[in-house]
């Protein structure tokens, strides 16, 4: 029988290898790669990506990705998928992401690769806005 992609079985032990892995790996870029890949493995996903923001420049960018045709991904925040969920903090599952009005294809377009579907969830730090609007809110003269 074929696995089911983020079935309830194999939840748990996702939340046992990140576990395993806090205690034991101490180099955050170490760290997060391998969370990256063990979510792709989990959601049985050809790709994954995880975005950083750059609140200077107004961008996400592809900090841990399986990009093996371009070395980086930036996207204005609003722009794509990703660009979407940074801006409003939603997650968004497209099951047919071609037809999503927010999906960006020229990155496909650049890597030859054919997006079929995205699971899109927002990562916070801990006492960091949540979005944009709350960043600026944040930075806002109080009176």
């Amino acid at each position: 029988m074929a696995r089911q992609p983020g079935a309830p079985d194999e939840q748990p032990s996702v939340l046992l290898a990140v576990g395993s892995l806090l205690q034991s790996e101490i180099d955050v870029d170490v760290l997060l790669a391998r969370i990256v890949d063990l979510i792709a493995e989990a959601m049985d996903a050809d790709r994954a990506t995880l975005f950083l923001v750059d609140r200077e420049r107004s961008e996400l960018y592809s900090k841990f990705a399986h990009l093996p045709e371009i070395e980086e991904i930036r996207l204005l925040i609003g722009q794509g998928i990703a660009g979407h969920v940074a801006a409003t903090g939603e997650v968004v599952s497209s099951v047919d992401a071609q037809s999503d009005r927010r999906f960006y294809n020229e990155i496909d377009e650049a890597t030859g690769y054919t997006t079929r579907s995205v699971l899109t969830v927002p990562v916070f730090a801990h006492g960091e806005p949540k979005t944009p609007a709350e960043d600026d809110a944040a930075q806002a003269p109080k009176v």
